[in-house]
């Protein structure tokens, strides 16, 4: 007879063996010049995935939701059809779901991404408190040899390149989120607002060389709003990988909301600019059936007004020399609300009140 010794060793050497059997996924890095329009699978379970190279980062949730590639997410003046949507809670720091990411293959030392980015429209952060300034990381920046990752990080007032080994060069005032989100209009307290709105945001990296001399340039809407010559990247060979989407700073909306990513493209041989000369076709949501008008209205380009109280119709003008739905070319179909319904959506709004009345200031 074994001793339990031996009975111990076979079990683990049993289960050894098994590992060895189960699939492996390798991230496969990405040839550059690379874009994504997200037109892959939807996603939404915190699986593992793969959409063109960009690939899942993070795998926790946010209150049973993950990050999501879908319809909603979509930059509708942009290509494809989807887009990626990150979702953040209220609170400190560290609410959020776990964002996407992209590996370069070769580690390049000098790197251009331009994204789409959209903060909902009425999102808004709580009052001033002792942790100001607000926050939210747009994008981390991960090196070839070390784990030290660096921050690309929209302020108020602002943005940076943080990092907590490193020096954080910070911008003038006047670029951040006052005034990015400046369609999106004051609250009643004079807080800046999401607008709802995609805008372009576009990055140059060139690695820091021995000394505190990295180069990082940031263009908002193909307009060059910030260069600085000091920032620090690890002194590394180059750009390993890139997350898009991670944390942000008290954010203060009475519910979990999505930060929405668009037509990511990344080069290394110069400047990519917005994408103003692709034409987008209108084209409709169909197939809804809704309690409440319909606020889903265009798959690509932009909605119009909406006619009738149930059913509705709608058309989708395109964008960029794209062509124009009919003027009621989209429809959703009326269907009473349920008790059941009824029932729930009113207990949501109760819950994110009290939620919102509990958040901290």
């Amino acid at each position: 007879m074994q001793n339990k010794d031996e009975v111990m060793l076979n079990k683990i050497l049993l289960v050894l063996c098994l590992l060895l059997l189960l699939p492996v996924t390798v991230l496969s890095a990405v040839t550059l010049p690379w874009s994504t329009t997200f037109d892959c699978p939807d996603w939404s379970d915190g699986s593992a995935y793969d959409c063109n190279g960009i690939t899942q980062s993070g795998q926790w949730d946010l209150n049973g939701v993950y990050e999501q590639v879908d319809v909603l997410g979509n930059n509708q003046t942009g290509g494809g059809f989807k887009g990626q949507r990150h979702w953040v809670g209220d609170g400190q720091s560290g609410s959020n779901t776990g964002g996407m990411a992209v590996t370069l293959d070769g580690n390049p030392s000098e790197i251009w991404v331009r994204f789409y980015m959209r903060f909902p429209a009425g999102f808004v952060w709580s009052a001033p408190y002792q942790y100001q300034p607000h926050f939210y990381k747009i994008m981390l920046i991960y090196s070839a040899t070390s784990t030290s990752k660096r921050q690309f990080t929209l302020t108020d007032d602002g943005m940076s390149i943080a990092g907590q080994d490193a020096p954080v060069p910070v911008s003038p005032d006047g670029i951040g989120w006052d005034t990015v989100q400046v369609a999106g209009g004051q609250d009643g307290s004079g807080a800046w607002q999401g607008d709802g709105q995609f805008h372009c945001y576009e990055v140059r990296m060139k690695m820091d060389t021995g000394s505190v001399d990295g180069e990082f340039d940031v263009w908002i809407d193909g307009e060059l709003k910030w260069s600085t010559v000091d920032a620090e990247f690890n002194n590394d060979t180059g750009f390993s990988s890139l997350v898009f989407g991670s944390n942000a700073e008290e954010p203060d909306n009475g519910a979990d909301v999505a930060i929405d990513y668009d037509d990511i493209s990344i080069s290394s041989t110069g400047y990519i600019g917005p994408i103003d000369d692709v034409p987008v076709n209108g084209v409709c949501v169909d197939g809804q059936t809704l309690s409440a008008t319909p606020t889903n209205l265009c798959v690509a380009g932009i909605g119009s007004a909406i006619s009738g109280t149930g059913p509705w119709t709608w058309g989708c003008a395109g964008a960029n020399g794209g062509t124009d739905t009919a003027i009621n070319a989209c429809s959703a179909a009326y269907q009473a609300a349920g008790v059941l319904e009824i029932i729930q959506s009113a207990f949501g709004q109760m819950m994110q009140r009290s939620a919102g009345s509990g958040s901290v200031q």
